[in-house]
């Protein structure tokens, strides 16, 4: 399993570059409170910051580790997702698209 968030936390808290460091640019630090609050939690197991959509059709690979080449292998995967190999403290979070190929094929020339 992919520890995601959680692996990193005290990383970016003893990092000398963080923003809480005296090179920051925000003089008041504010923006700081952010890291100097975050703590591991096991909630944080397999989360992942997200990028932005734009331009998502020159990113490829897909995925947190690169494993979908194609937009269209991320759309399917989303389609026909497998609900028993999700998890978050017990809850289901995603349900499949069930998308057909006409959808499928709309939405990777919308995205």
């Amino acid at each position: 399993m992919d520890e995601g968030r959680h692996a990193c936390v005290h990383l970016v808290r003893e990092d000398a570059y963080n923003r809480l460091c005296v090179w920051s640019d925000d003089v008041t630090r504010a923006s700081g409170e952010r890291t100097r609050h975050l703590a591991e939690h096991h909630s944080q197991f397999s989360q992942f910051k997200v990028p932005s959509l734009r331009n998502v059709a020159r990113t490829a690979p897909y995925m947190h580790n690169g494993s979908l080449a194609t937009l269209q292998d991320v759309v399917w995967h989303y389609s026909a997702l497998n609900e028993e190999r999700l998890h978050q403290d017990g809850e289901a979070l995603l349900k499949p698209l069930d998308l057909n190929q006409h959808e499928m094929n709309d939405l990777v020339a919308f995205l």
